[in-house]
């Protein structure tokens, strides 16, 4: 996967993160998998889904910055993205994103959560007319151990 993809998907990622503020995102705290799929049009090869482990505490849940899953610790400032109309309805978030620096780029992203579960995608729109969709899905293992 080049740079630039790399880049691309710690952004989007750490963008999300960026949802911030005093809202918190409905989700339980414990020991989670998440899986991130992500996919680009014309790419040469499929791109593998990333998959990983995150504790999160009931303190991360005070800031959903702390409950997003970074992108294998690879690329990305939150501070070139901005979040818009971050709206939380019962178990749904949604939000709108604009990105300035070195990968120009707007989106819109939904989650879905449950006690136990949340799925949801994001779909940026690069420089130059390439999309992006990211999915993610995270499944709740128990509680934290650490």
């Amino acid at each position: 996967m080049s740079g630039r993809t790399w880049a691309v998907l710690g952004v989007a990622v750490v963008g999300l993160a960026a949802t911030g503020g005093a809202q918190t995102m409905p989700r339980r705290d414990g020991l989670w998998k998440v899986q991130i799929q992500m996919q680009m049009p014309n790419m040469p090869m499929a791109i593998p889904p990333m998959t990983q482990e995150q504790c999160v505490t009931p303190e991360d849940l005070k800031d959903p910055i702390r409950t997003v899953p970074q992108a294998n610790g690879r690329g990305g400032n939150a501070q070139d993205c901005k979040m818009t109309d971050y709206q939380t309805v019962g178990n749904k978030v949604t939000w709108k994103m604009e990105c300035t620096g070195r990968a120009p780029m707007n989106g819109t992203g939904e989650m879905v959560y449950t006690n136990d579960t949340y799925a949801g995608q994001m779909t940026m729109n690069m420089q130059g007319g390439q999309t992006m969709t990211m999915r993610m899905n995270g499944v709740r293992l128990g509680d934290c151990t650490r």
